[in-house]
């Protein structure tokens, strides 16, 4: 983490490297452009555009910092686009004359992957859990601010509920705050979904680093925090799910032999098909069935 700027009292405000996860306290404000919402387009880079348009108070301002954290950028890669015009004013104070809106609670602002899509939106989640966890909090009463600038706004009929396991807040919208200047008292920009070499999409292959649980306690911290029990498995019965793509780059080129290989085996007799049973045992608590122990 680097410091680029530092508040009048000591208080928890860093960056990291490319701008991917920021932390402010009491110096963060911003004043939102006139979005054109009605023609607006989805994951647009062009929010803030002119200097001042976010900013504070800082005792300490490194624009060298900055500038060199901004070099990669893109929507869902970094907060460079929206930061590189980020200025100090001395004269900046958390009040009315100088916030239209003031949020008081933790917030979090996040941009978005395609909502219509199971793995993209889990790109949201678990980058979000892990700036959780670098960040050290996991208070649910936190507003959360869904930075979307499509015209419909940000629409989450099938995953939305998930939102529930990180705050017990109904979130904002980013139209609704058109043309406001808007201050935040502790501001989290969290990791996003598709990082160079981020988490989940774009994860490199690290030698030696095997067994990790962030995706188990992931999926346990998602549970517990919704309230859902696993259903007990079936042991006298195997589930196998498998999800096929067609598209050139993700589709399994294998899948008609899986479902032969499975076919064949229904209709051998018990006892050699008790080989496909030995092969498979290795199901997790629902009974599901993982590809790679076919």
């Amino acid at each position: 983490m680097r410091f680029v700027a530092q508040t009048m009292k000591t208080r928890r405000n860093f960056c990291a490297r490319t701008t991917s996860l920021i932390v402010s306290e009491r110096i963060f404000s911003l004043t939102f452009p006139i979005l054109n919402i009605k023609s607006s387009k989805r994951y647009r880079q062009d929010v803030i555009v002119k200097r001042g348009q976010v900013g504070g108070k800082c005792a300490k301002f490194d624009r060298a910092i900055l500038e060199n954290n901004s070099k990669i950028k893109g929507y869902l890669m970094s907060w460079a686009d929206e930061l590189q015009h980020f200025e100090s004013n001395s004269n900046f104070q958390m009040n009315e004359n100088h916030c239209e809106i003031i949020f008081e609670k933790p917030t979090i602002v996040m941009k978005l992957d395609a909502a219509i899509n199971l793995y993209h939106h889990f790109c949201d989640f678990i980058n979000l859990y892990a700036s959780l966890h670098i960040n050290q909090t996991f208070n649910q009463d936190v507003d959360i601010i869904w930075w979307d600038t499509h015209p419909g706004g940000f629409v989450d009929n099938l995953y939305g509920v998930t939102w529930k396991a990180f705050s017990k807040h109904q979130p904002y919208e980013l139209k609704d705050l058109d043309q406001k200047r808007v201050c935040f008292k502790n501001l989290m920009l969290p990791l996003l979904a598709r990082q160079r070499e981020g988490l989940f999409y774009n994860s490199p292959l690290v030698q030696g680093c095997s067994g990790t649980t962030l995706f188990k306690s992931f999926s346990q911290f998602i549970l517990h925090r919704l309230g859902i029990k696993p259903p007990k498995a079936e042991l006298e019965k195997v589930r196998i799910v498998i999800l096929s793509r067609s598209t050139a780059y993700r589709r399994m080129t294998n899948v008609k032999e899986i479902f032969f290989f499975i076919a064949d085996e229904k209709s051998r007799p018990e006892k050699e098909s008790g080989a496909l049973y030995e092969r498979s045992s290795r199901c997790d608590e629902t009974g599901d069935l993982k590809l790679n122990e076919l």
